[in-house]
């Protein structure tokens, strides 16, 4: 799933979707040796384009910075590392007939935890919501109380991490959320919390829109920019409100290129 490049559909088609059971069975994170090499390999071809002295960041990518990441990459990350690091999470898949969903659970210390999905941005993955995950499954690890504690389900988007990416036209925020409605019927959990941030903030919304009865509340953070609250017929913007839109439209038009590229032509950027 690229950033922006969920294709609309009408929000009916999307309903049945939750009829599906999920078959769920335990995952181990094991990346073949073959893909480190191969990856390895590719950032040695590293094809580096000509260099404006004194560019920096005005023209795209800084050349220095992206030079030391390729090195970082190449030379430092222990991927075996990180590997065993996350394999020390309790790790699911979840298939159905629409694909194959990965996700993570952390088993609520507590008398009643309440279930939770939190649901990841772009272009993150589902291991910037671990720290949270075991703050809200262990409240008391943390300083907190037994009745504070939720059972914790952390999914990877579709063509995140090892979720299956999207194989048919017309996969959006609505789909997704019919997804993960269906994985949290599959767990036996009959209602939950939905949060989530950036991307997973428009998921989680159209689990709200969508899920309503389904849902105890909806949390979100990190809003993206798209989002705008309505504006009443016949009402005038305020001044300040204006400005908001125009610095907005400004920082668009000349920082905005990847955005654009992702939200119209995805495919463009994935065959590069």
């Amino acid at each position: 799933m690229r950033a922006g490049a969920a294709i609309a559909v009408p929000l009916s088609t999307t309903a049945d979707l939750e009829d599906e059971h999920m078959n769920i069975r335990s995952f181990e994170i094991k990346v073949s040796e073959v893909a480190l090499v191969t990856l390895r390999r590719r950032l040695e071809a590293t094809r580096w384009p000509s260099v404006i002295e004194n560019a920096g960041w005005q023209l795209g990518m800084d050349d220095g910075f992206l030079r030391r990441l390729i090195d970082y990459w190449r030379d430092q990350f222990d991927w075996r590392r990180q590997e065993k690091r996350l394999n020390g999470y309790a790790h699911y898949i979840a298939e159905d007939q629409g694909g194959s969903t990965h996700f993570v659970r952390f088993p609520g210390q507590g008398p009643a935890p309440l279930p939770i999905v939190l649901t990841h941005g772009w272009p993150s993955t589902f291991a910037e919501q671990l720290e949270l995950a075991a703050m809200l499954a262990n409240p008391v690890a943390y300083g907190g109380e037994p009745a504070d504690a939720f059972e914790v389900i952390v999914p990877s988007l579709q063509g995140f991490a090892f979720s299956s990416a999207p194989t048919v036209f017309g996969t959006n925020l609505f789909t997704i959320a019919a997804r993960w409605a269906s994985l949290m019927t599959s767990l036996g959990f009959e209602r939950f919390i939905a949060h989530g941030g950036d991307f997973g903030a428009g998921v989680t919304t159209a689990l709200g829109l969508k899920h309503a009865a389904r849902l105890y509340g909806v949390h979100l953070h990190y809003i993206p920019g798209s989002y705008r609250p309505p504006l009443d017929a016949g009402k005038d913007l305020l001044a300040e409100e204006r400005a908001f839109l125009g610095a907005a439209a400004e920082w668009a038009d000349s920082e905005g290129a990847y955005a654009h590229v992702q939200r119209t032509k995805p495919d463009t950027l994935r065959t590069l």
